[in-house]
C-alpha cells in the first residue's frame, strides 16, 4: 500500500475513500496516521474501529498482544477520551442483538449509538 501524504493533500472525503479501500492484512501505519489527522472525527474513527473488527474486540476482550490488538486498544481509549469530535453523522453497523449484548456488557454507548448530526 502506497504511503499517502496527509497534511495538506487529503480531504475528509479522500480519507473515507482510502479507509474503504484499505487492506486490513497490511501493516497498520496507514490507519495510525489517518487516526492522527486533524480532520479525523468520531464518524471516521468509529468506522475504522468497526472495519477493524471492533465488535470482536469489544465482545471477546483484548487478551492477546499483537499489532491489531494494540491498535484497537488505543483507538478504543482515544474514542472514550473524546479525542474525536462529532463533525459528521454516522451509523453504527450493528444488529439489534449485537447492540443488546453490548448494553448487557456495559460497553459505553458511543460504540452502539450513532450520531445524526446537529
Amino acid at each position: 500500500f502506497r504511503r499517502v501524504l496527509f497534511r495538506s493533500m487529503m480531504t475528509y472525503e479522500d480519507m473515507q475513500k482510502q479507509i474503504d479501500q484499505y487492506n486490513w492484512d497490511d501493516v497498520f501505519e496507514f490507519v495510525k496516521n489517518l487516526l492522527n489527522e486533524p480532520l479525523c472525527d468520531l464518524a471516521l474513527a468509529i468506522k475504522i474501529f468497526y472495519l477493524g473488527d471492533g465488535y470482536g474486540f469489544l465482545i471477546n476482550g483484548n487478551s492477546c498482544q499483537n499489532a491489531w490488538n494494540t491498535l484497537m486498544q488505543k483507538l478504543y481509549q482515544d474514542i472514550l477520551a473524546g479525542k474525536y469530535k462529532n463533525n459528521h453523522p454516522y451509523e453504527i453497523p450493528l444488529t439489534k442483538v449485537q447492540v443488546y449484548k453490548m448494553k448487557k456488557m456495559n460497553i459505553p454507548p458511543v460504540f452502539y449509538e450513532g450520531y445524526e448530526g446537529d
